[in-house]
C-alpha cells in the first residue's frame, strides 16, 4: 500500500485523505472487477447509497468494465485502479457531503476511463472508495500510472476541497 501523511495548515482542517491501493498483481485475476466493485458497492458499507460514476451504468460497473477490456483485448494487465478518500472524524462531513467531493473527484479521469465511486459510512468517518477501469474506453489505451499523474491528481483533489477548507498537504 501507499500512503501519505498531511501537514495541518492555518485555518484548514487535518484530513489524511489519499490513499492509493497497490499491490503488486492484486487486480489482475480474472475476477478483479466483479471482487473489488462487489466489495466497494456492499450494501452494508453503504446504507445511504451515495454511489455514483461517469460512463457507465453503476448496477452493471464489473459487466461493463470487463466488456471495455474484452473489445480491446486487454484482459492480461492490471484491471482497476482503486483509491480512497478518507477524512478525519474531526472534520464532520457528513456522508452527502462526502459523496459530492466524491462526484467531483471522480472527473478527473472521466474523459478517458470508466469510475464508481462508493461513500462508506461503516467507520467513524465517512470515506470513498473509488474503482477506475484501467483500460480507456476511448481508445483502448491500458492506464499506466505515471507520478505526473498522481500529482495531477492531487491537484484536482485540492480544488474540489478548497470550498470546504480541508487543505491537501501531502509528504512523500
Amino acid at each position: 500500500f501507499l500512503y501519505h501523511t498531511l501537514i495541518i495548515a492555518p485555518f484548514y482542517l487535518l484530513v489524511q485523505l489519499l490513499k492509493i491501493v497497490h499491490e503488486p498483481g492484486k487486480y489482475n485475476d480474472p475476477v478483479a472487477y466483479q471482487t473489488v466493485l462487489e466489495y466497494c458497492l456492499r450494501p452494508d458499507k453503504t446504507p445511504g447509497n451515495f454511489i455514483g460514476g461517469r460512463n457507465i451504468d453503476t448496477d452493471y460497473a464489473a459487466e461493463e468494465m470487463e466488456t471495455i477490456s474484452q473489445s480491446f483485448r486487454k484482459t492480461d494487465k492490471t484491471k482497476v485502479r482503486h483509491f480512497i478518500l478518507s477524512f478525519s472524524p474531526t472534520e464532520n462531513m457528513t456522508p452527502a457531503e462526502v459523496a459530492e467531493v466524491a462526484d467531483q473527484a471522480a472527473d478527473y479521469y472521466s474523459a478517458r476511463h470508466q469510475i464508481v465511486f462508493a461513500v462508506h459510512e461503516d467507520t467513524d468517518h465517512p470515506h470513498a472508495h473509488f474503482v477506475m477501469n484501467h483500460v480507456s474506453f476511448r481508445d483502448g489505451r491500458h492506464y499506466n500510472g505515471t507520478k505526473r499523474d498522481y500529482y495531477a491528481l492531487q491537484h484536482h483533489i485540492k480544488k474540489v476541497l478548497a470550498p470546504y477548507h480541508i487543505k491537501l498537504n501531502v509528504t512523500d
